[in-house]
């Protein structure tokens, strides 16, 4: 994952929030209810949903990738702000029963950044932990077709 998909990523995630939150504004939740039910009742049991669930969670989870420090805090910073605006700055997370929202988010980023990020000032390293990949790129030799006269 480059550091441009992790920018991207929480802004992709809140257009795909954003057309679940207008969907369920323009239908009632009569007609939402009654498709949910003939979706569960005629295509799928729920245990084989949470099977599809987990293998997809699993799939995904192999495929992202972060190779360096730099961009696991770009997509970190980027979930954090993603996740402070949908749950304080509009009403589609508000939990209903308890009237005041709390995002997971809010305390895992500056948790996960701040310690590795304090220890690596505490010890010197912090231009290692920016610097290091876990796959380096590697250089792309020259060519080796010159022409000889």
């Amino acid at each position: 994952m480059s550091n441009k998909d992790a920018l991207m990523f929480p802004l992709i995630a809140s257009c795909a929030l954003f057309g679940l939150y207008v969907f369920f504004q323009i239908f009632s939740k009569e007609y939402i209810n009654l498709l949910l039910t003939g979706y569960f009742f005629f295509l799928g049991h729920w245990i084989a949903n949470n099977l599809f669930g987990i293998a997809f969670a699993i799939n995904g989870v192999e495929l992202l990738h972060l190779n360096n420090v730099v961009t696991g805090c770009i997509l970190l910073c980027g979930l954090f702000l993603y996740d402070v605006f949908w749950v304080f700055g509009t009403n589609v997370m508000i939990m209903h029963v308890f009237k005041h929202a709390q995002p997971a988010l809010l305390y895992l980023v500056p948790a996960c950044l701040g310690t590795p990020l304090a220890l690596a000032l505490l010890r010197g390293d912090i231009n290692a932990l920016f610097n290091y990949e876990d796959q380096p790129a590697v250089a792309e030799e020259p060519s080796k077709s010159k022409k000889t006269e």
